[in-house]
């Protein structure tokens, strides 16, 4: 047998508008804003990488929370709760239930610096705990700040990278 190589197809970049309004403060943590679904059935990666970045408003209350997850479509092809799949705001109808459909990416605790971007890096086995994650689904952002993501377009950015394995 021989050695096991990945490979790493190009960077992709979801379609997100956080900077459109720009995304609002949830101090329950319920409306937030969800990507155009992306889906990876023909691509056959073991593993797709999330990585972005997202950057906080003017003069934000410590000890808030940025929180990017994940949400698979259903195996019936719905989506679950208000989830569809465009780039739109979504509130969600109760935050106890999230855990039963979404897979949280990473939860980022702000400080009270002004425009300060935050960086993610995240994996969606390791955030499903499968070997096999779902194959359609797309990304949610929420965050409780207390005060509106930055408006600039170029401070946000979530990205994807598949991985391939093979001999």
């Amino acid at each position: 047998m021989g050695t096991l190589t990945a490979t790493y197809a190009a960077n992709a970049t979801f379609t997100i508008s956080l900077a459109a309004g720009p995304l609002a403060t949830s101090s329950t943590l319920v409306a937030g804003r969800q990507s155009t679904s992306v889906d990876f059935s023909a691509l056959n990666y073991e593993e797709v990488l999330i990585s972005g970045k997202i950057t906080t408003g003017t003069s934000p209350t410590a000890g808030g929370f940025i929180e990017v997850w994940w949400i698979p479509q259903l195996t019936d092809g719905t989506w679950p709760d208000t989830f569809g799949a465009t780039d739109a705001n979504v509130t969600i109808s109760a935050r106890e239930e999230l855990a039963a459909y979404g897979f949280n990416l990473a939860s980022i605790v702000n400080s009270s610096v002004s425009n300060h971007t935050y960086s993610f890096t995240s994996s969606l086995r390791r955030a499903t705990g499968m070997a096999r994650y779902s194959k359609i689904g797309c990304i949610w952002v929420v965050q409780s700040t207390s005060v509106a993501l930055n408006g600039t377009a170029g401070n946000h950015s979530i990205g994807y990278m598949g991985v391939t394995a093979g001999y």
